[in-house]
């Protein structure tokens, strides 16, 4: 109980003590932990109440669901294993890239990102990236415009270039590539470097 408190503490303020104990008692009871280390139990757990399997509509308070979606996400991301670093070339619009293996995505309906544990957030659509800084050995989480988010989705899911998601997350979002928006990608772009979370290019093989 100590360990999902503290993995989950915005959603175990917003439930109180009575409901996650009856989330843990629910669970304990239909679907025990099948792993042996207590840090994969919140994340279970989360997933148990979300899927509507401990009898909870999650509907009060209305954000209750994106807090546990949020919270489980940042503690896989905190615990997932070191992966090797893929090989990267310097940056070019013409290759697939190469992101930080450890991150998680997420599309809510509440930013539950910036409310502390105890206070509501705000109600409003926002798509984040979460990662891990493994050189400060932290998480954390990034939220992205709809456009920023479609280009990471892209990348991250499909063979494609970096001009090819952009194009596409464009169309999709009714925008044209202007001298403003080339001057604001570029910093984005800059700005994801510096994170960690953009590592380069996919080497081209002869």
């Amino acid at each position: 109980r100590d360990a999902v408190a503290e993995a989950l503490p915005r959603s175990h303020a917003a439930a109180g003590d009575a409901r996650l104990d009856a989330w843990l008692s629910r669970y304990l009871d239909r679907a025990p932990p099948r792993s042996r280390y207590l840090r994969d139990v919140a994340p279970a757990l989360a997933a148990f109440v979300r899927d509507g399997r401990a009898d909870d509509a999650l509907d009060d308070p209305a954000w209750l669901r994106d807090a546990l979606a949020y919270e489980a996400l940042v503690h896989a991301v905190a615990y997932a294993p070191r992966a090797a670093p893929e090989p990267a070339d310097e940056l070019s619009m013409g290759a697939p890239a190469v992101l930080a293996p450890t991150h998680a995505r997420a599309r809510l309906a509440h930013a539950v990102h910036r409310a502390p544990p105890g206070a509501a957030p705000e109600a409003r659509p926002c798509a984040l990236w979460i990662y891990r800084d493994d050189a400060r050995h932290v998480v954390e989480t990034l939220e992205l415009s709809p456009l920023a988010a479609d280009v990471l989705d892209a990348l991250a899911d499909r063979e494609c270039t970096l001009t090819e998601a952009v194009t596409d997350a464009l169309s999709r979002h009714g925008g044209a590539a202007s001298a403003a928006f080339v001057e604001g990608f570029a910093a984005f772009l800059e700005d994801l470097i510096e994170r960690g979370v953009l590592r380069g290019s996919r080497p081209v093989i002869a």
